[in-house]
């Protein structure tokens, strides 16, 4: 009897991970779908999109119009004229580690920031630690769009 019940534990153990990425897959393709309606109805058709756990973005390369939504910022969606920025880059802040290794930090957020030629800064988050506890794909999906945004750029720098 005790047997069939560690059989039955180990499977759940097994099992549980599948479950929680196919379920976390599908929250992203409903943010996708939402942000992709709101991005057609604002005229857009984003051609390069990537969604994450709180919202979504894209690029309309033809219009040279970079778009956003996320739920870390209200949840509205947003285009920014990539003509009018001067620059990305995504910021990152750390919290000290309090226990046994105070020498440690931990990622506490980060974000895309677009430096506009009207010398003010558009913020994007991408990742807090009050939403969520543990940083997932989200700091190299931002290091990402750096580069992708940067290079519609080449001519500013």
């Amino acid at each position: 009897m005790s047997s069939i019940i560690i059989n039955i534990l180990i499977l759940i153990l097994a099992v549980s991970p599948f479950v929680y990425i196919f379920l976390a897959g599908r929250g992203k393709k409903k943010i996708k779908s939402a942000f992709l309606t709101a991005a057609k109805q604002h005229g857009l058709h984003p051609d390069k999109t990537e969604a994450w756990a709180h919202g979504a973005m894209g690029l309309d390369s033809a219009q040279n119009i970079f778009c956003y939504q996320s739920q870390l910022s209200g949840n509205s969606f947003h285009q920014v004229n990539l003509s009018e920025v001067k620059g990305v880059e995504v910021k990152k802040e750390y919290a000290p580690h309090s226990g046994q290794h105070p020498d440690l930090s931990f990622l506490k957020n980060v974000s895309l920031h677009l430096k506009t030629e009207a010398n003010t800064e558009i913020i994007l988050p991408v990742f807090d630690s009050g939403f969520d506890k543990q940083v997932s794909s989200e700091l190299m999906m931002a290091n990402e769009w750096q580069k992708i945004l940067s290079s519609k750029m080449v001519g500013k720098k």
